[in-house]
């Protein structure tokens, strides 16, 4: 029988290298924009992005976010391309302006800053009725993991990616136990147990206000799809609650007032305790 994968592998590549060419025609990276993605001319309404990474890719996290069927306000993923070591996802574009942009031109009042805030507690909510032990195709217990049962892009580690592993190695590893899980467990068996009990869910880990779109006062969608999978439901708040430059103090003073339920509390504040420790 002949060899017909070198042939199929050419015209693969072919194929999307032309597909490519076309998108980039029809794109441009407009003012104010990442480098990284580029917007479509003639008024179509979508979005072409480029990652570093051909796993955990962008377009696997939306699609698996569409699978679950919770009507959640994400884009959707039209093409996904592997080309020299990189992925482009073409997708959705999301109308309107990033609550970033607002909240720097002061266009936001307090009641519909709530508003917005109040639409991305449901979303969350939403995200957390995605468990874990509900999907046995993905390592049970692991957190850092993507929709393809790989690992996350570490923004404390240089983006590398990183995972899946268990919440205690990545919490040692975040505050530099030398001897790792068995160490935290010895200095920290309380606060420890805490966070390792947390369930696991699906989180967005950059849900900031540069990916946070607005459109008439209420929340039009949230982007940046990459950095998001398995991880406990404090871990949400570890991200959202401290005020950064890409997330304003009024967003992430709004994270602070919400309460959410005990246990998640709980293992937040043992999670702020153990990487506090090594500050």
């Amino acid at each position: 029988m002949a060899d017909t994968s070198r042939p199929v592998s050419f015209f693969h590549r072919a194929v999307s290298r032309l597909k490519m060419a076309i998108y980039i025609y029809l794109s441009y990276t407009p003012k104010g924009f990442r480098r990284n993605i580029r917007a479509f001319r003639f008024g179509i309404p979508l979005v072409l992005k480029r990652s570093r990474y051909t796993v955990s890719t962008e377009s696997e996290a939306l699609n698996f976010l569409h699978s679950t069927n919770l009507d959640l306000p994400i884009p959707r993923v039209w093409d996904s391309l592997d080309i020299d070591g990189e992925n482009w996802t073409l997708m959705s574009m999301v109308p309107g302006i990033t609550l970033y942009s607002l909240l720097m031109r002061h266009e936001l009042s307090d009641d519909e800053l709530q508003c917005v805030f109040n639409d991305l507690l449901l979303l969350v909510k939403k995200l957390w009725t995605i468990r874990q032990r509900d999907y046995p195709q993905f390592p049970q217990g692991m957190i850092m993991c993507s929709a393809s049962g790989q690992g996350l892009p570490d923004h404390g580690e240089c983006y590398e990616l990183r995972g899946p592993l268990p919440a205690l190695q990545h919490y040692a590893n975040r505050a530099y136990y030398a001897n790792g899980e068995e160490e935290l467990l010895k200095e920290h068996p309380e606060l420890a147990q805490l966070v390792s009990n947390d369930e696991i869910v699906w989180v967005h880990c950059d849900l900031r206000s540069t990916n946070i779109v607005v459109d008439k006062g209420r929340l039009s969608g949230v982007v940046d799809w990459e950095a998001s999978g398995w991880q406990p439901r404090h871990w949400q708040l570890m991200v959202c609650r401290p005020a950064v430059m890409t997330n304003q103090g009024p967003i992430a003073n709004a994270w602070k007032r919400a309460v959410f339920d005990s246990d998640v509390e709980e293992a937040y504040n043992a999670g702020v305790a153990i990487i506090n420790d090594f500050v």
